[in-house]
C-alpha cells in the first residue's frame, strides 16, 4: 500500500479540501484534516475559546491537545461552531479518485462513469484534467541532458 501522505496523495488531499479544512490543513497538515472530516464532515465542528480549550475538549480527543490548540488559535473563531465539509471523504471526492485510477488503467469514459455511477460528462471533464496533470508532469522532468549538465555543474559523476 502507498503512503497516503506521499507528495502525491497530499495533492490530492488537497485538491479536494473546501471551506474551513483548507484552514485546517494549512495549520496543521494532511493528517489532523482528515481526522477532522472523517469526525465531523457534514456536520459541525464546536471551536472553543482558545482559554476554555483542554485535553478533554472533543477536538482533542481526535487529533491532540497541542494539534488541537493550534488549530483554535489559528482558526480565530470564539466559541463558534463551524461547518465541516466531507472534503476529500465525500463521495465525489472517492468517485473522483477511483474515476481516475480506472482511467489510468485504459478504461473508456463510458465504462468509468458506469462503474463510478456520475454522468460521462463528469468522466469526460476529469479525463480531460488527468491528461493536464500528467502533460504538466512530463513538462517539468528534466530530460537526460539536462540532468547530466545539472551532474556536470555539480561536479560530480
Amino acid at each position: 500500500m502507498s503512503d497516503p501522505y506521499s507528495p502525491e496523495n497530499i495533492a490530492e488531499i488537497k485538491r479536494d479540501l473546501t471551506g474551513h479544512l483548507v484552514q485546517i490543513f494549512e495549520l496543521v497538515g494532511a493528517e489532523a484534516t482528515l481526522k477532522i472530516a472523517a469526525k465531523w464532515g457534514g456536520g459541525n465542528l464546536y471551536v472553543p475559546l482558545p482559554k476554555f480549550f483542554t485535553p478533554k475538549s472533543a477536538l482533542a480527543t481526535v487529533v491532540g491537545y497541542e494539534i488541537g490548540l493550534t488549530i483554535v488559535q489559528g482558526l480565530g473563531f470564539e466559541g463558534e461552531k463551524i461547518e465541516i465539509h466531507h472534503g476529500p471523504l465525500g463521495l465525489m471526492a472517492t468517485a473522483r479518485r477511483k474515476a481516475r485510477r480506472l482511467l489510468s488503467e485504459g478504461r473508456s469514459v463510458q465504462t468509468v462513469a458506469r462503474e463510478v455511477r456520475v454522468g460521462l460528462n463528469t468522466v469526460k471533464e476529469w479525463k480531460r484534467q488527468l491528461r493536464a496533470a500528467n502533460n504538466n508532469a512530463r513538462q517539468h522532468q528534466p530530460d537526460n541532458d539536462d540532468h547530466r549538465l545539472l551532474i556536470k555543474a555539480a561536479g560530480t559523476k
